[in-house]
């Protein structure tokens, strides 16, 4: 797979072909960017040093299992020793203060962590093996307002038989407790008796006073949820664990052998040339809403990118050969991560398949690092010095995901700023004015003629 970062700016400077840069942030200093911005040139920078890759890249092993191990390249990147040295003095994420309890559903007893309902981590683990091995289970998941999703889910479900977990850190955002009370109201077209909700309900939430309907399961994590891909209880439970050797690692590690230098050159990317990160759907919510904001915390106007829409795609899904040719040759800046394993679970005809899947791996980071100028014609040239960073690992475990999956979350965890309420404040105030026309108040004649329409093609 690969994560993209592309820029939006005017194509004014010289990386990655044409790509431009923006102003170097307040918060980093002038006269590294000043001195420093126009000498990477990636082809230059690997010819000069032949030590580039050892000074550039990192090999993860988890404090817990040797076997969880993975190799991080960010060679490929405008950065020289003294851009980088100066990214390393950048302070962490302060801007909610209060602690940040994504480690303790991962904590395996060697973490003191004081904070209330930590101490039913264990517990709850335990329930939860207990009620999945109970009977084979089917997993389906809800999580757009859209009434078509939840009405398309509950086809294929049996009131008798199922149990609805309802996740929301404050039990008060509006789509998760709209499905959920549709959720409650289907089952009981069925069960008749509201007595039933308690065996076929939990809440997943911190807000123990907005949930007096619903069962309560795990009130603790006072920030974004740790999202687990759909896996068994057994590989439930590798995960967490190599989520949590990243966890120390992210900890103890020394700050130039932390893999969360991933962080600084994601600053260095959007900060300084103008990019935008990409994730993984499940991350794509969390990034967004912690980073891309235009005041600083004490409130100065920002003169430079923060941040930007997320989204990750399977490379093997990519057409032609892995990279589109706008990363190649476009006039945006786009930065990849590529992740690949060094072997397949299915190794089919030899190997042979992943063996081209990882050609592809090896061979466009190089490419787009190193291009090709020979040609005639310009509409051919790929002028190359777009950087991009790999990471490698021996094979996909479920404690090896774990492990990137949280090294994703912290980076995003020392970029994060602080958030507002804003747009779900007016999505509020619109609601109650859906019924009719004369309830239309308070909005621009664009917003208001919409409305309108709605209300005269409305169905319900």
């Amino acid at each position: 797979m690969w994560r993209v970062i592309d820029s939006t700016s005017s194509p004014t400077g010289a990386l990655c072909g044409e790509a431009g840069f923006s102003a170097a942030p307040a918060s980093v200093p002038r006269k590294i960017y000043d001195s420093e911005h126009s000498k990477p040139v990636l082809k230059e920078l690997f010819a000069q040093d032949p030590n580039r890759f050892q000074k550039f890249s990192r090999e993860f092993v988890s404090p817990d299992d040797p076997s969880v191990t993975f190799l991080l390249d960010f060679s490929k990147n405008p950065i020289t020793e003294p851009i980088f040295n100066t990214l390393l003095d950048l302070h962490i994420n302060t801007s909610e203060g209060r602690a940040v309890l994504h480690v303790a559903l991962r904590n395996f007893n060697e973490f003191k962590i004081s904070e209330a309902g930590v101490d039913e981590v264990g517990n709850v683990l335990a329930y939860m093996k207990e009620i999945t091995e109970a009977r084979d289970l089917v997993a389906h998941f809800v999580s757009n307002v859209d009434g078509t999703h939840l009405a398309e889910t509950l086809r294929l479900c049996d009131p008798e038989t199922t149990l609805f977990v309802i996740a929301s850190k404050t039990f008060t955002t509006q789509k998760t407790i709209t499905n959920a009370t549709s959720a409650r109201d289907w089952f009981l077209t069925f069960a008749k008796d509201k007595a039933h909700v308690a065996k076929h309900f939990v809440a997943l939430s911190t807000n123990m006073k907005a949930i007096t309907s619903w069962r309560t399961l795990f009130p603790l994590v006072r920030d974004r949820p740790f999202d687990c891909p759909r896996h068994q209880l057994d590989n439930f439970e590798q995960l967490l664990r190599g989520a949590h050797g990243m966890d120390k690692h992210f900890k103890i590690a020394p700050l130039e052998q932390n893999l969360l230098v991933l962080a600084t050159i994601g600053i260095w990317s959007y900060d300084f040339y103008s990019a935008q990160t990409h994730f993984a759907d499940y991350f794509q919510q969390d990034d967004m809403e912690s980073n891309g904001k235009s005041v600083t915390k004490d409130d100065r106007r920002i003169n430079y990118h923060t941040g930007g829409a997320d989204h990750l795609r399977c490379g093997g899904h990519q057409r032609p050969a892995l990279v589109p040719p706008t990363l190649h040759q476009g006039t945006k800046l786009v930065l990849p991560d590529f992740l690949a394993p060094a072997a397949s679970h299915n190794p089919i005809a030899y190997s042979l398949h992943h063996r081209i899947l990882l050609s592809n791996f090896f061979a466009q980071p190089e490419a787009l690092a190193f291009g090709k100028t020979e040609e005639v014609r310009k509409s051919k040239v790929f002028e190359g010095n777009c950087p991009s960073n790999s990471i490698t690992f021996p094979v996909l475990t479920p404690a090896a995901l774990g492990a990137l999956i949280v090294l994703y979350e912290h980076e995003i965890f020392t970029q994060d700023e602080i958030g507002v309420e804003f747009g779900k404040v007016l999505v509020k105030n619109t609601l109650v004015q859906l019924n009719k026309p004369e309830d239309i108040v308070n909005h621009d004649s664009s917003t208001t003629g919409l409305i309108h329409y709605y209300l005269k093609h409305r169905k319900e």
